[in-house]
């Protein structure tokens, strides 16, 4: 088994891996109740995610516009019921997917040269519509999913590291980073397209027990 879900009246339902041996790295839900969840890598057929509905019927499927075997390491639901996916492809381009409530999808390209790539790790979204990327090994992004435009923020911006773990944008620009040297927290200036790192809790100077920070909820 790898996922069960807790029904209304406490009984437990257990689902089969439909790829054994292919480690689950996302977790989500969309507007109609369904669960999503992203593997680590697809099979040559393309297949990296399951979706879970209502009525206990799954599904594995592929995401289009992307190469088989391309895994999903972050799903992210926004409050219009949007989903978006964050992909990784060993050397290739890396790719951010959002899916449409009418079923149609997008691909957002990946804003580094060939040769660099996005390697996004973990996803939230900012109230103007600001899509945030974790990356592995190249910081911070913002990508402004109206106007097209990204923003890039590394160590040299503050940050404690390059490797990101998790993000949560929050209503008042607050943006929590998770790294494995501390909980960074930021505060992001829309007008002028900054972040300032005012904060890094680590185990010296908060109760945290751990400066591996793997999760923000």
């Amino acid at each position: 088994d790898f996922a069960s879900r807790i029904k209304p009246d406490g009984s437990v339902k257990s689902y089969s891996h439909p790829l054994p041996g292919v480690p689950v790295t996302a977790l989500s839900s969309d507007y109609l109740g369904r669960a999503w969840f992203g593997l680590g890598w697809g099979d040559n057929l393309g297949r990296s995610c399951v979706r879970i509905d209502t009525w206990d019927r799954d599904t594995v499927i592929g995401l289009p516009l992307l190469p088989p075997t391309c895994g999903i390491y972050d799903i992210y639901n926004d409050s219009q019921g949007r989903l978006y996916f964050a992909m990784r492809y060993h050397n290739a381009p890396n790719y951010i997917v959002e899916l449409e409530t009418d079923g149609r999808y997008r691909w957002i390209a990946d804003p580094n040269p060939s040769g660099t790539y996005l390697k996004p790790m973990a996803l939230d979204k900012d109230a103007r519509d600001g899509l945030w990327v974790g990356t592995l090994e190249l910081g911070l992004y913002r990508y402004d999913l109206n106007g097209g435009q990204w923003l890039n923020f590394r160590q040299e911006n503050g940050l404690s590291e390059n490797n990101i773990k998790d993000i949560s944008a929050e209503a008042s620009w607050e943006i929590w980073v998770a790294t494995e040297t501390g909980l960074n927290r930021g505060r992001f200036d829309p007008t002028t397209g900054s972040l300032t790192v005012d904060n890094i809790y680590t185990t010296n100077n908060s109760p945290l027990l751990s400066n591996n920070i793997r999760t923000i909820r």
